[in-house]
């Protein structure tokens, strides 16, 4: 009996720590969102990071980035910009035009030395998302017009092997025209 009692008593325990360490991680994330709010800017919600809960991509997008400041957004593409560069692709507007700037801190970091890989995929985010909504870019076609003029004006810092990747500087030359207004064809 005594021990029936002791084992009922640790589960009670222990799914007191769980609830706890759920109630902690939410005021945690409340305050990082209120604290944004007070900055004048807000993190993006789950539904601005993943519309379409059915989506895989944007529920990992999702379980990557809500929550996240911009400067453990940054931290995480400083880690492994080529894991988490997937969910800028799939990630809702309103979400991508939030934490692209993390990206952007990245790719102007020291961090992206050397990296081909970054200003690769990087290219292939801004290509896809022009593809398929273009109206969404334009309200941070500035940013991503400087930081195209920014990867051309230092191309070299990046290591490109033409071998493997071609030459990107033509597709940052397109896109850094595509995003500044006179070469928009899209409105």
């Amino acid at each position: 009996m005594k021990t029936a009692i002791a084992i009922l008593g640790f589960l009670f325990v222990c799914a007191l720590m769980v609830w706890l360490i759920g109630f902690v991680k939410h005021r945690l994330r409340m305050q990082k969102w209120n604290a944004a709010i007070q900055k004048g800017m807000r993190l993006p919600t789950a539904r601005e990071i993943n519309p379409a809960p059915h989506d895989l991509d944007g529920k990992c997008a999702e379980r990557h980035f809500f929550g996240k400041t911009l400067a453990e957004a940054e931290a995480m593409f400083r880690e492994a910009f080529l894991l988490y560069q997937e969910d800028l692709m799939f990630m809702g507007p309103i979400g991508f035009r939030f934490y692209v700037q993390a990206a952007i801190n990245c790719i102007q970091s020291d961090a992206a030395a050397g990296d081909a890989d970054m200003i690769n995929s990087f290219a292939g985010i801004l290509e896809h998302r022009l593809e398929f909504e273009a109206q969404e870019l334009i309200p941070i076609a500035p940013q991503l017009a400087s930081v195209c003029r920014y990867i051309l004006e230092r191309y070299d810092r990046f290591d490109v092997t033409p071998e493997v990747y071609g030459d990107l500087a033509p597709r940052f030359q397109v896109l850094a025209q595509t995003f500044l207004p006179q070469g928009r064809t899209w409105k």
